[in-house]
C-alpha cells in the first residue's frame, strides 16, 4: 500500500489538509460511521449530518470528505488520512472531523474543522489521541511528533479553544502538522507550544502517555490523565475556571496503584478509566482512577482521591537547539 509517510507530513506542511471543489472522483462517497463517540465528547450516539459524506482512496493514502451545500458539493481532501473516525457537529455552523493518520501512527488523527454550509476549512493539524470536552469547546491532545525518528520523543500535552475558530476564521489557517498557536500547552509546566518543543527533550526530562484516554468532568471544567518521567507516574489534573487554566499532579506509588510496594516500578501500568466529579466540598472535585498493568504483582483497584490532594507541578525548562539523535535508538 503506498501512503504519504509521516516524515512527509512533518517536512512538507503544504500537503496539509486543502480545500478543493469536488473535481476528485468521489463519487463512491458514503455516510461516516460514527467510530468512536468519545472522539465528539458524548457517551451516546452522535449523528453525522446528512449532507457530510466520505471516501477513501487508500491506494494514494488520500481520503475525502464531501459537503452537499445546496445544488452543488464541496469536498475537502485529507492527504495522509486512511479514514474518518468521527464528524462532530457544533452550534456554530462548523463540524470537526477526526481522520485517522496513515503510515503507523497509533492514536494518530488529523483534526480537521470545516464550516459544513459551505465546506470552507477553518483549521487542521495532526495530534494524538485528541478527544473533544463534552460541551464541546475544548479538544484535549497530545502534541504531535513523527512515530519514526531517531530523535527523542517526549509528550506535550496541549488544549485547543474550539471557541476561537469562528472568531479567527478569516485568519490565515493553520497548514502545518503542528497544533495552531490558540493551543495551550498545560503540561508540562513552562512549555509555550513552540515548533518541535517535545523533540530532542533531555532523557531525565522525557514525558510518556500513560493513560488510555483524556478522561473529562461531565462539567467540561476539569480533564483528567497520567504520565511519567522516568519512573515516576503522576496522575494529571487540568482544571479550566473563569481565572483560566491550572495543572496540578498527583505522585503515584505501587501502593497507591497496586496495593503493595512490589512491583518496585510502574512500568507497565496505564490508567485504563477516571471519572471526574463535580466541583464541591472540602475535598473538591472527587477523583476516581482505575490502572491496569502488565504484571501480574500489580491488582489494579480503585484509587479515590480529591482534587485538593494534587499540587501544582514544578515549571521544566528544555535547552534549545539541542536536537541529537538518541543514543538509546537503533537505526
Amino acid at each position: 500500500m503506498n501512503q504519504v509517510s509521516m516524515k512527509t507530513r512533518r517536512l512538507l506542511p503544504i500537503i496539509a489538509t486543502v480545500l478543493s471543489l469536488a473535481s476528485a472522483d468521489v463519487s463512491s462517497c458514503h455516510q461516516v460511521q460514527q467510530s468512536s463517540t468519545a472522539l465528539c465528547g458524548k457517551r451516546s450516539h452522535v449523528q453525522t449530518p446528512g449532507n457530510i459524506r466520505f471516501a477513501s482512496d487508500e491506494a494514494n493514502g488520500v481520503s475525502y470528505v464531501r459537503f452537499d451545500v445546496r445544488d452543488e458539493a464541496r469536498t475537502l481532501t485529507l492527504h495522509g488520512v486512511e479514514s474518518v473516525e468521527a464528524v462532530c457537529s457544533l452550534a456554530a455552523n462548523e463540524s470537526v472531523i477526526f481522520g485517522v493518520l496513515a503510515g503507523g501512527a497509533p492514536a494518530g488523527f488529523e483534526v480537521a474543522i470545516a464550516n459544513p454550509q459551505d465546506g470552507a476549512l477553518l483549521d487542521s493539524w495532526d495530534s494524538y489521541t485528541p478527544v473533544m470536552s463534552p460541551d464541546q469547546r475544548w479538544i484535549a491532545l497530545r502534541k504531535f511528533y513523527p512515530p519514526q525518528t531517531a530523535l527523542t520523543i517526549s509528550e506535550e500535552y496541549l488544549l485547543y479553544p474550539l471557541l476561537k475558530v469562528q472568531a479567527e476564521a478569516h485568519a490565515p489557517r493553520n497548514q502545518s502538522a503542528e497544533p495552531p498557536s490558540s493551543a495551550i500547552v498545560v503540561y508540562p509546566s513552562g512549555q509555550t507550544n513552540a515548533f518541535m518543543s517535545n523533540i530532542g527533550v533531555p532523557a531525565d526530562q522525557v514525558h510518556v502517555f500513560r493513560s488510555k484516554s483524556f478522561y473529562w468532568s461531565e462539567d467540561s471544567h476539569a480533564v483528567l490523565f497520567a504520565d511519567s518521567v522516568q519512573e515516576s507516574l503522576s496522575a494529571i489534573l487540568v482544571q479550566l475556571n473563569d481565572g483560566g487554566v491550572t495543572t496540578l499532579v498527583y505522585p503515584l506509588s505501587p501502593a497507591n496503584v497496586c496495593g503493595t510496594e512490589s512491583p518496585p516500578d510502574l512500568t507497565g501500568v496505564t490508567m485504563a478509566d477516571a471519572d471526574v466529579g463535580p466541583d464541591g466540598g472540602d475535598r473538591g472535585r472527587e477523583i476516581q482512577m482505575k490502572f491496569e498493568s502488565s504484571s501480574s504483582a500489580c491488582k489494579s483497584r480503585l484509587i479515590v482521591l480529591g482534587s485538593s490532594d494534587f499540587q501544582r507541578p514544578k515549571p521544566e525548562y528544555h535547552p534549545a537547539g539541542k536536537r541529537r539523535p538518541s543514543k538509546e535508538v537503533e537505526h
